[in-house]
């Protein structure tokens, strides 16, 4: 039997609604606390920039039961949960910390950097005026050593609440770890050429190197693979030179059979849900994936609040994902991966939108 693979999967939906609610426990059937990888994407459901009601953390506070926060209610917003419990080659270890300063370093359980990654969800019960917006939302995590997680995010944040996850496979996957900051976008970053870009996702993060980001979606950074093995692409469409943070791992799997499928489609002006087709095997073990650092940028002059243009990825099939947009008055496209371990039992596979990227483009 290959390595990793899911052993059970949990997957839900739930709603913020305007005005009601700072936090959800919802209970779920036991899971093994140190195999387990909470994920959650979501999105806005109604105008406005108060991003405290929208930045919502997920997190095990036992076996049994599954919490989400969020630090506001002046906005009704849509959540995707999912809780995947791996087999005993995969560790997970979680905690949870306040960023109150722009850099915050963490002491880990010690894990092998090229097998490991890490996650953050992030919320905040402050207020960002609206040239904070962007600065107050986006948070870079990276390993800097087999025992010490960084965070950075443009503005120090006591009102903060972090809950980060670090996972290691230790059988069945490599990992590579790429750091580093610009002012110039796009950056082409030249990376060590994986094995098999078939058998390759990212995970990405990004923060504000100190300047005052707000609610302009042009602002916001996107990561995703060229068609070459060895170079990963960054950008906005803001032509200003703005000093970004930026961090991603690459993530390649062993086995024989994995694949990881992507593609990358349109979303015509005026529509808020794609369907892209997803080419894996069907197996009743999918994982929904998907950056929530929104990777959204527009070719616009015109400031957009990008909470309104968060991705969401509804719950997916075995063979397809619908993301969901609250604005539609740009025609954008979508960047997707999916990933298939290709592992027993049943063909285990593991269709994840690893990344999203949604790029407007003015009509």
């Amino acid at each position: 039997m290959g390595k990793p693979y899911i052993v059970s999967k949990q997957v839900g939906m739930a709603t913020w609604s305007f005005g009601v609610g700072v936090l959800q426990n919802i209970t779920i059937s036991s899971v093994n606390l140190s195999r387990t990888w909470v994920r959650i994407t979501y999105r806005s459901t109604s105008t406005g920039a108060e991003i405290e009601s929208v930045l919502t953390v997920a997190h095990l506070t036992s076996s049994t039961n599954l919490r989400l926060e969020r630090g506001g209610t002046s906005k009704a917003c849509t959540i995707e949960w999912a809780v995947y419990e791996f087999d005993d080659s995969v560790n997970v270890y979680r905690g949870s910390f306040t960023q109150s300063a722009v850099t915050v370093n963490t002491s880990v359980t010690s894990v092998n950097t090229a097998k490991a990654i890490s996650e953050c969800t992030f919320m905040t019960t402050s207020v960002p005026t609206a040239t904070q917006q962007i600065s107050y939302t986006m948070l870079r995590d990276r390993l800097t050593s087999s025992t010490n997680l960084r965070t950075n995010l443009g503005i120090a944040d006591a009102n903060s609440t972090v809950h980060w996850q670090v996972i290691e496979f230790t059988e069945g996957a490599s990992v590579a770890n790429y750091s580093g900051n610009s002012t110039t976008w796009p950056l082409d970053v030249v990376i060590t050429a994986v094995d098999d870009l078939d058998k390759s996702f990212l995970v990405f993060s990004w923060a504000s190197n100190g300047a005052l980001l707000g609610m302009c979606s042009e602002d916001l950074l996107s990561c995703r693979y060229t068609t070459s093995a060895d170079v990963v692409r960054m950008e906005d469409f803001f032509a200003g030179a703005i000093d970004k943070l930026y961090s991603f791992y690459t993530v390649e799997l062993d086995g024989d059979d994995a694949t990881v499928d992507r593609g990358y489609d349109p979303v015509a002006f005026g529509v808020n849900t794609i369907t892209p087709g997803v080419d894996i095997v069907s197996s009743a073990q999918s994982m929904i994936r998907s950056n929530c650092n929104y990777d959204v940028f527009a070719e616009t002059d015109t400031c957009s609040n990008a909470l309104e243009l968060m991705t969401f990825i509804e719950r997916m099939s075995d063979v397809s994902a619908t993301f969901q947009r609250l604005s539609n008055t740009v025609a954008s496209s979508i960047a997707w991966e999916a990933i298939d371990f290709g592992v027993e039992p049943e063909d285990t596979v593991l269709p994840n939108i690893m990344n999203y990227y949604y790029r407007q483009r003015s009509v």
